[in-house]
């Protein structure tokens, strides 16, 4: 009974520490540096530089077994979801047209 309280012990604190490593910068450049949100193409791109260095990071650390990147995907997806709450595209504006410009159709 002992091990299987460990066992779960060990997951759950595997897990906080994916969700403090992986999405504590996400939440830094969010609330902490940037103060507004990211479109979702930058927050994409910032997110997957650095959840591909940690990955990399993963891998040798490992010395080349096989890895699994499934959790680095659900990271990426609630990093990018993090980054970019809220970003209201911008609308073009369209050119006013100029009444000068038209003709008296008296």
């Amino acid at each position: 009974m002992e091990l299987e309280n460990l066992a779960w012990t060990l997951i759950l604190g595997a897990f906080f520490i994916q969700i403090c490593v992986g999405l504590g910068p996400a939440m830094l450049i969010r609330y902490v540096f940037v103060r507004h949100p990211l479109s979702s193409k930058a927050a994409g791109w910032i997110c997957a530089i650095y959840l591909f260095l940690l990955a990399m990071l993963k891998f040798y650390q490992s010395e080349g077994t096989n890895t699994n990147m499934l959790p680095y995907l659900i990271a990426w997806y609630i990093a990018v979801k993090i980054l970019s709450r809220g970003h209201k595209p911008e609308k073009p504006e369209l050119p006013q047209q100029d009444d000068s410009l038209k003709g008296s159709s008296d």
